[in-house]
């Protein structure tokens, strides 16, 4: 049986209140139909300084099955004092992050990732004798010492000069007490290119856990002016833990070729009740390191017909296809029929192949069972000793609230197909809002569809609750 299913067949029956996770599982039913190998999200990697980076959790696809690597810091061999080298960043089948090594050569080349074992996430060039490493890489601090980039608040007293628990360096900025739109601004000493960059990154700390009423929204300004959509992320990490949070350029939306503004804003949902101590630290803009891309398309090859014409034929197309086709043969032998004997071997006519007909019983299959232990679901096969974490029971499990977060990459209309009696009360959109049918707070039986057209590529946000 499939383990997918096994898995989403499980969770529902086993968390009957989770909306938020039904959700997850149900539109993964509805839309992955043939898991390809490859990496699905996450997986980026961020330099920290020295030879030492961090690579994001990724979520893929690898011999057919959904795997999950969390946050991962990794750091770099030595250089070779003589000779550059390329190392490769992959995720593996075990769900961790590893670095292939590449030999120092003159003219090094990267490691090949084992395909049926890892996917790469990226390669990274060390110079020789360097401490840091090389190629394009570069980045651009928006906030480390309170030295860069020009700190603001909006809306909370902001102390961009906090000391007591820095994640780089000696500062990092607090916010006492932060209520829905309150932001920090961060204002360059003179205009950027967006060209320029390929990954904006900071650090976040939660000094106690929030649900999913909480997020954080970025966008990038010229002046006063929007010069980019809102990229919206999720607030998931552990209370009083540093956590990377990313986005690529290429996910925003650009209005302009430049900028000199970023903004980090605080977004929440319901009551307005001040959220208090959110830090963030090492913000930054990185370049050089950039994900696997898939392979365009080649130019097209000659036809046979042209190969031919190239050759020496004379003729038309229909002529050359004419002749290819040669006289016709002999009839040849009769030929025995394979049958299977009493002895339960394959004949052909009064030969025995020993070959039996029916083939060996094969091992028996392995049972996987789950269970939930410390906020996680985790999994094993039935006899082994370990249990792995599977899935992360978000907070508010109770509860009849859910989210349904949709990343239209193209303006195509999305159906949404629900699994249950719902009503959708609020639209959270990057630019425009989507236009729904049924409209918002229309009661959805089960196996109602629900059509949602969207305005412009983004992240859409559909906050309802169960009936």
């Amino acid at each position: 049986m499939d383990e997918a299913y096994v898995t989403a067949r499980y969770l529902k029956q086993k968390f009957p209140n989770n909306p938020r996770m039904w959700a997850v599982i149900d539109y993964i039913r509805q839309n992955i139909q043939v898991p390809v190998d490859g990496l699905i999200s996450g997986g980026q990697v961020i330099w920290l300084g020295g030879l030492t980076f961090l690579v994001r959790p990724a979520i893929y696809i690898l011999g057919g099955r959904l795997c999950y690597s969390p946050q991962t810091i990794i750091t770099l061999d030595p250089a070779d004092p003589a000779l550059p080298r390329i190392d490769s960043t992959v995720v593996n089948a075990n769900w961790e992050v590893e670095v292939l090594k590449g030999v120092p050569s003159a003219n090094p080349q990267k490691p090949t990732p084992d395909p049926g074992y890892q996917i790469e996430l990226t390669h990274i060039l060390i110079p020789a004798g360097a401490t840091e490493p090389g190629g394009d890489l570069d980045e651009e601090i928006i906030y480390d010492e309170n030295t860069e980039w020009a700190a603001t608040g909006s809306g909370s007293a902001i102390d961009f000069d906090a000391v007591a628990t820095p994640y780089h360096g000696s500062k990092h900025a607090v916010a006492d007490a932060l209520d829905d739109g309150d932001s920090f601004l961060f204002t360059a000493p003179a205009v950027r290119t967006f060209a320029d960059y390929e990954m904006l990154s900071f650090f976040a700390k939660l000094p106690q856990a929030v649900s999913k009423s909480y997020w954080l929204d970025v966008q990038f300004f010229l002046g006063s002016a929007e010069a980019s959509s809102i990229r919206i992320l999720n607030l998931e990490g552990p209370a009083n833990t540093w956590q990377n949070m990313a986005v690529e350029i290429a996910l925003f939306q650009l209005y302009t070729p430049t900028f000199d503004r970023l903004r980090i804003r605080w977004r929440k949902k319901g009551p307005a009740i001040p959220y208090l101590g959110f830090s963030i630290d090492y913000v930054k803009l990185q370049k050089g390191i950039a994900q696997p891309i898939p392979g365009t398309d080649g130019k097209d090859g000659k036809s046979a017909y042209e190969i031919a014409v190239a050759n020496g034929f004379v003729g038309t197309e229909v002529e050359w296809l004419a002749s290819l086709k040669g006289s016709p043969g002999s009839d040849g032998d009769d030929g025995l029929t394979p049958y299977i004997g009493l002895n339960g071997n394959w004949y052909i006519g009064a030969v025995d192949t020993g070959i039996k007909a029916e083939g060996l019983d094969g091992d028996d299959g392995r049972t996987p069972e789950f269970r939930e232990n410390a906020g996680w679901v985790e999994w094993r096969y039935v006899g082994d000793v370990s249990w792995v974490q599977l899935f992360e029971i978000p907070a508010g499990a109770t509860d009849n609230a859910f989210d349904i977060y949709i990343d239209f990459l193209d303006t195509t209309v999305f159906v949404y197909n629900c699994p249950y009696a719902m009503k959708i009360t609020q639209v959270i959109s990057e630019g425009t809002a989507p236009a729904l049918n049924p409209v918002l707070n229309t009661n959805l039986a089960q196996f109602d569809k629900l059509t949602i057209t969207p305005a412009a590529v983004g992240l859409v946000i559909l906050k309802g609750v169960l009936l």
